[in-house]
């Protein structure tokens, strides 16, 4: 029996209702309090003869009123009215302390020490958290859609020009019957090569690096492709000129021997050329560039072709031509580039612009318009720019030391 209901029964008067704090979870503990505080104001008022009029008293007072505010204070700290997130632990811990008597500042101070350092909801829900960020400017996210639009409109002219490689998850196989250069009977036989391929749906990786994609040997000196070079070099200063049926090629004079009792072999370079009788069918031998690692090989025209390689028809040795300037060719150069004066640094840029086909230009050109806008909405287009150029350019060089002899742009080349 609470003491408001005692007075009723004992004097007729009629007492201030209770706060029902039953469906607060936090307050639940001090239900406890609330009792053994009306057993001891009702033992004690009992014991000196306190009648109605002192319960007036004690109501004007503010007795009563006070303790329905802390009440109240409660319920609606467990609502989250105050601004804060909900936390009945730091709401009880609060009436707790006020109980014990404790200075109303020292018990502001803890339960807000509290709030902060034990709040059950994350910092981006808590309602001031949100108030700071919406009062924060907001900026038009220019940036994002300029370098979008940009980058739709390079795809699609490099699908368009450059064509689709073969779609697949590893290389497919291609065969094909090449006739002998030397036109020897019988000596035809099936060329077997790798075709460029592509999962992402985009041209092959060698046209990509031909508009701009990140190729480190293109943009420094390659090591392994100096020293290479040196040896093939080295290779073919043994190499003399073989006379085959009129038709004449420059190789090493044990292949030469191989081919039969109709061939002879002729003197250097210098003397491999139509100018003799015993090459009146011509040089039909000549150095043809393959693939991305800058390789040479002295064969037919129709042989390169199949490889789709790069046919020197002029010259007669692979140290006489330029493979790398062939793989490095961008429309702001041509053939100039060697391996010992690679230096195209400009690729760490131009690689932004480039998707590996449509696949990767929607997944990524979706995250970026999805993401960037909200960020550059809040830090504004410099900013954007700033984090978007380093991280572009540093993500590259960063690849350039691991794996230098992959081609890439937005998204890793699988490709050869």
């Amino acid at each position: 029996m609470t003491h408001e209901t005692k007075l009723h029964r004992d004097y007729g008067a009629t007492a201030e209702p209770e706060v029902d704090i039953s469906s607060v979870p936090a307050a639940r503990p001090l239900q406890r309090t609330q009792s053994r505080y009306h057993r001891v104001t009702g033992t004690i008022g009992g014991f000196f003869g306190a009648g109605p009029e002192d319960h007036s008293r004690w109501e004007s007072s503010g007795v009563y009123k006070k303790r329905e505010q802390g009440y109240h204070k409660l319920a609606n700290y467990e609502d989250g009215d105050d601004g804060h997130a909900t936390d009945g632990g730091a709401a009880e811990t609060q009436i707790d302390r006020r109980t014990r008597g404790q200075p109303p500042q020292q018990q502001r101070g803890r339960s807000e020490q509290r709030q902060r350092g034990g709040s059950r909801l994350p910092a981006w829900r808590r309602p001031s958290v949100k108030r700071r960020i919406d009062a924060l400017p907001t900026f038009r996210p220019y940036f994002i859609v300029f370098i979008t639009l940009v980058q739709v409109g390079i795809t699609i002219y490099t699908l368009v020009a450059g064509g689709l490689a073969t779609i697949a998850f590893a290389p497919k196989t291609e065969e094909q019957i090449i006739t002998d250069p030397m036109n020897r009977p019988g000596r035809s036989g099936n060329q077997i090569k790798e075709l460029p391929f592509n999962f992402f749906i985009g041209p092959s990786a060698k046209y990509l690096v031909t508009v701009g994609a990140k190729f480190t040997p293109c943009m420094r000196q390659d090591t392994s492709l100096a020293i290479r070079k040196a040896l093939e070099s080295d290779v073919e200063n043994r190499y003399l000129c073989c006379s085959v049926n009129g038709r004449c090629g420059m190789m090493e004079q044990s292949v030469c021997w191989d081919m039969g009792a109709q061939c002879s072999v002729k003197g250097g370079p210098t003397q491999c050329n139509a100018s003799y009788p015993d090459c009146g069918n011509g040089v039909v031998l000549h150095p043809c560039c393959v693939g991305l690692d800058a390789g040479c090989v002295i064969t037919s025209e129709e042989n390169c072709t199949f490889y789709d390689g790069i046919y020197h028809p002029d010259k007669i040795l692979c140290r006489d031509v330029n493979c790398l300037g062939g793989v490095c060719d961008t429309p702001l150069e041509k053939g100039v580039v060697t391996p010992a004066d690679a230096n195209q640094w400009y690729r760490f840029f131009t690689a932004i612009f480039l998707q590996s086909g449509i696949v990767s230009a929607i997944l990524f050109l979706g995250v970026q318009l999805y993401l960037g806008i909200k960020i550059e909405k809040q830090i504004g287009w410099l900013r954007v720019l700033l984090i978007y150029t380093i991280s572009g350019v540093g993500g590259y060089v960063v690849s350039g030391i691991f794996d230098p002899n992959t081609p890439q742009v937005q998204l890793l080349l699988f490709t050869a």
